[in-house]
């Protein structure tokens, strides 16, 4: 693929005073997280988790539960989560498997995602997480413009 270059604003490079980074350092020691946001994408968990290269795979819920036509539906023993825990397990089991292949360096396969609703992240990093994403930037973003709204509006007199 293509790789952004984005260097110069990043801790990696030294803020850009690394002038080598880009093209010496920047291919070492790189983190590839690959994202699974459908049930088609499930179903590819062994194999994309055996990949040589693919670090970590995330699971987008949200994502999940469209694809299942049940946008946002995270009760607890409901449909939903039965499938993201299938899931976490196929990703465990894919780490497993790659480790004892001798198919990674480092770290290995790992677990991510982000936390739906009503999910502790205790309950994340005990069903074998290593990575978890509690917000999304879009919505830390709207949460911050209405707690600004709120803050500044002006009672309107009569």
């Amino acid at each position: 693929g293509v790789r952004g270059c984005a260097y110069p604003f990043t801790r990696a490079s030294c803020y850009g005073k690394n002038k080598d980074y880009f093209h010496v350092d920047s291919h070492q020691n790189l983190l590839t997280i690959v994202q699974v946001e459908s049930i088609e994408g499930i179903e590819k968990i062994p194999e994309i988790g055996l990949v040589d290269g693919v670090d970590c795979i995330f699971l987008g819920p949200f994502d999940i539960s469209c694809s299942m036509g049940m946008i946002g539906d995270f009760s607890p023993e409901g449909e939903v989560m039965k499938v993201l825990r299938r899931a976490e397990q196929m990703v465990l089991d894919t780490a497993k498997e790659k480790k004892n292949l001798s198919l990674s360096c480092g770290s290995g396969l790992i677990l991510g995602g982000f936390k739906p609703p009503g999910r502790s992240t205790k309950e994340m990093f005990d069903s074998g997480y290593q990575f978890i994403c509690g917000s999304t930037d879009l919505g830390m973003l709207s949460s911050a413009a209405i707690a600004d709204f709120k803050s500044n509006r002006v009672p309107t007199t009569k």
